[in-house]
């Protein structure tokens, strides 16, 4: 009997109407309505494979930049201590380089490499770098990572 009952009730509930109108219009007549369409913002920054610090200043670049209003792409550095990052050279001497942020990040903090707004193919934060120590002659490498996010 409770089986029974229980179908009974489902069936009852599915059964009643349920207004989904934002206007009810009866008999023949017209109803305004509102659509709305939702599209996420599209982005990409360019990394290079390779970035040459020595002498100059690097901003990002962007083959495309279509954001919603108020967000902004930003580029962090990660990894560093001390907003430092260590350069090895073929014969194991190390270089240690400051990480200078360059350009205003919009009070984000100091790892900021990188900020785009909708449209610009430049980023208005870029970085360059100091050395910390004497170095040796040479050439000197070491990996980064750069994080892109929407925010």
């Amino acid at each position: 009997m409770k089986k029974l009952l229980s179908i009974l009730c489902a069936l009852t509930i599915l059964a009643l109407p349920f207004n989904v109108y934002a206007e009810e219009v009866l008999g023949s007549g017209q109803a305004d309505s509102t659509l709305t369409y939702h599209v996420d913002s599209q982005f990409s920054v360019i990394i290079p494979e390779t970035i040459d610090v020595t002498n100059d200043a690097y901003y990002f670049s962007s083959g495309m930049m279509d954001l919603a209003d108020g967000e902004s792409v930003v580029v962090r550095i990660t990894g560093l201590q001390n907003d430092r990052v260590t350069l090895t050279n073929a014969n194991g001497n190390t270089v240690q380089l400051a990480i200078n942020q360059l350009g205003d990040a919009e009070g984000r903090n100091s790892n900021v490499v990188g900020l785009f707004k909708s449209g610009y193919t430049t980023s208005s934060v870029g970085f360059s770098c100091s050395c910390i120590d004497g170095a040796r002659a040479g050439d000197y490498s070491g990996n980064v990572t750069f994080d892109i996010s929407l925010e």
